[in-house]
């Protein structure tokens, strides 16, 4: 979808056909979260993706790769109910970001609902928390940011934006996060998600892996 929006941005037609006049903030606003959808780094996902590195009864734990070499650890946990309703899906940084920013921008909203730019991210008024959050590795993982998706209104958040901001300014190529709802998940995955990585429900994830265990034993 984002590469079809490319694309279609880089096209004059978009400018001088009049046709287009009716989604002319459409454009203006994927053309704001272009630049900063460069500053991210284009990679090769096969070597960024996240590993898991725990995975039991009760959570999995990821290993998410940085810039620079560096990790860092998330985790999601199994819950008591709704397991099947809950989806984990593995988004693109650069166009999770670019599509976040371009659709806050086209709803029209006050400024703090918008993500900042990528070097005005530090400047987030919980930003001083997130090295503390993140400073325990794989002992305590963070857990996943709770996301929301729709068609017409975009990405939203139910919990973990600033987590989401300190994965974009650490440059976390793909990453994964928590939607409740199994329409919104794969919405959210066929727009910006890595289609080489499963979007699963918790019960697929963990509480049908409990269930193999035993029928091991």
């Amino acid at each position: 979808m984002l590469k079809t929006w490319r694309d279609f941005i880089s096209s004059k037609q978009a400018d001088e056909d009049h046709v287009w006049d009716h989604v002319k903030p459409v454009l203006d606003a994927v053309r704001e979260a272009l630049p900063a959808y460069r500053e991210l780094p284009l990679v090769n996902p096969s070597t960024c993706r996240p590993v898991v590195v725990e995975h039991s009864s009760a959570r999995v734990v990821w290993e998410i790769p940085l810039s620079n070499n560096r990790t860092a650890f998330m985790r999601v946990d199994r819950t008591n109910f709704n397991n099947d309703d809950q989806f984990v899906v593995f988004v693109r940084a650069s166009d999770f970001y670019a599509l976040w920013r371009a659709v806050e921008y086209i709803k029209d909203r006050e400024t703090p609902n918008r993500p900042p730019e990528l070097r005005n991210i530090p400047r987030d008024r919980k930003w001083g928390w997130q090295a503390q959050c993140w400073a325990h590795g794989k002992s305590n993982p963070v857990p996943l940011a709770n996301v929301s998706y729709h068609p017409d209104y975009g990405i939203g958040f139910n919990d973990g934006i600033t987590r989401t901001l300190w994965l974009l300014h650490n440059k976390a190529p793909i990453f994964p996060v928590l939607v409740r709802g199994q329409e919104s998940a794969l919405g959210l995955h066929e727009t910006v998600g890595d289609s080489a990585m499963p979007c699963e429900n918790l019960e697929q994830l963990i509480v049908e892996f409990d269930h193999s265990r035993k029928g091991e034993d």
